[in-house]
């Protein structure tokens, strides 16, 4: 099913899930992470002023000036809560996988089953390391709770 151009799956839970990342047009790539309320694009290991980033003190979800997903993909997107990501842990069935990609690389990741079937794919982002933003804040306004997992765990972190 589509909306904006854009595809999700329903896995039987309160809201549909995309089939893709952000910045990504397959369901194995990882797409480009988003500073909340920014356009600036996350890359691992580079410094940031903690200046250049706003305070987070609600849940931006859908909040079309600070989610990176409505931002980028239109009104009816949005980036995840907390409480859909702990739904998504707790109501589906998750299997790690390895796969290969488009470009002949070896991925993991973790294939993620609702209720009714349907299934998503979650690629690792940094070798069989994989972590995705939720649009909840912590007690911390500079910083939100992250989903984190690897082939024996999952978890929250900030």
């Amino acid at each position: 099913q589509e909306e904006n151009g854009h595809e999700y799956v329903d896995l039987g839970l309160s809201v549909k899930w995309a089939t893709c990342n952000l910045g990504s047009h397959i369901n194995e790539d990882i797409g480009t992470f988003y500073y909340p309320g920014s356009d600036i694009e996350i890359i691992q290991g580079k410094k940031y002023k903690k200046k250049d980033f706003p305070q987070l003190f609600t849940e931006y979800s859908g909040d079309i000036n600070m989610d990176p997903v409505t931002k980028k993909l239109g009104a009816g997107w949005r980036t995840p809560t907390y409480n859909e990501w702990s739904e998504l842990i707790d109501q589906c069935t998750w299997r790690y996988i390895e796969y290969i990609n488009k470009n002949g690389k070896k991925c993991f990741g973790y294939e993620v089953t609702g209720r009714n079937g349907n299934s998503i794919l979650l690629p690792s982002n940094y070798g069989n390391l994989g972590y995705y933003q939720t649009s909840t804040p912590t007690s911390n306004p500079k910083k939100i709770y992250l989903f984190i997992f690897n082939n024996t765990f999952f978890y929250f972190f900030y």
